[in-house]
């Protein structure tokens, strides 16, 4: 905030403004729930002796958000300095977000620009509108489920 206690432009804000069943793998319907699925087995050593770790887990449950990031300035090069920044970084329409470790697209559906907005003290403010939607998932880690599977000496090799 400046000395007068406003907020300083530009600023962004993110709002979401729509969810919608998920689109990530398609318009394929689900396997229907609690069912578990084998996911991997990892190797561990336990007392001497190699015994694998199955992960189980249900399939995740598919939603596509759908965000509006709206850029507030004053100056028209703030706006086109945004503008080139979202375009670079969607050259490809998507990008990927990292939630937990696991990639979900963020795919660019596109921007609005509003005619200037002028306040009562003659101000003029710029607003950019640019929607994106992630095809993200809900999985919930208290789902999964571990199970201790076969067991295997360890085996020593003489030297």
């Amino acid at each position: 905030m400046d000395n007068d206690k406003n907020v300083p432009t530009p600023y962004i804000t993110v709002r979401r403004i729509d969810k919608q069943p998920g689109t990530r793998i398609g318009n394929k319907y689900r396997i229907p729930q609690p069912r578990k699925f084998r996911y991997m087995n990892v190797p561990i050593l336990d007392n001497g002796e190699v015994i694998y770790l199955q992960f189980k887990m249900p399939e995740p449950v598919n939603v596509d958000l759908i965000y509006e990031v709206a850029l507030f300035t004053k100056y028209r090069v703030d706006v086109n300095q945004y503008d080139e920044q979202v375009l670079r970084n969607f050259a490809s329409r998507q990008e990927y977000l990292f939630i937990k470790g696991s990639p979900m697209p963020l795919h660019f559906e596109g921007f609005a620009e509003a005619n200037p907005i002028e306040n009562i003290d003659g101000d003029r403010f710029f607003v950019s509108k640019y929607a994106l939607k992630i095809l993200g998932f809900i999985q919930d880690e208290k789902e999964f489920e571990i199970v201790k599977t076969t067991r295997q000496p360890k085996i020593g090799y003489i030297i």
